[in-house]
């Protein structure tokens, strides 16, 4: 048995766990610092809205730090306290991690919605290739 190995790495990927808020925040920062024309990418691709969806949550992500810092300097001043600027702070440091986990999610979901119509074009390409001739489906076909 390897315990001190495993004892260490069980304290890596816990510490990973607080600098993977900031690492997620400078990914996002380079990724935006390098887009050069944001029409121009959103018109090439065949999903314009999953490309607008991803830079969406980018810019909340880069975004987040700086408005919860202005929250927080708002908490102090407002008389909320020290403790909610504390507060602030930290569920501030820690929202490119939430945001980045719901970005996962949609991620996951519009690329099978992404998927499916791409077997849905492979099939109808093929089956026209071949001489056949499918049904197109009505919004009345119950999906299951």
């Amino acid at each position: 048995m390897n315990i001190p190995n495993a004892a260490l790495n069980s304290l890596k990927i816990i510490f990973s766990f607080f600098v993977l808020p900031w690492n997620i925040w400078s990914a996002t920062t380079k990724r935006l610092g390098e887009l050069t024309n944001i029409n121009a990418n959103m018109q090439r691709t065949e999903f314009p809205i999953y490309t607008w969806v991803k830079q969406s949550f980018d810019v909340w992500i880069f975004l987040s730090y700086f408005l919860g810092a202005l929250s927080a300097i708002f908490a102090l001043i407002g008389g909320a306290g020290m403790w909610a600027f504390i507060g602030t702070l930290i569920g501030t440091y820690f929202a490119p991690l939430i945001i980045g986990w719901f970005r996962e999610i949609i991620y996951m979901l519009l690329f099978q919605l992404n998927k499916f119509e791409e077997i849905e074009r492979n099939t109808r390409h093929e089956a026209i290739k071949g001489g056949a001739d499918l049904p197109t489906p009505s919004v009345d076909d119950d999906v299951v």
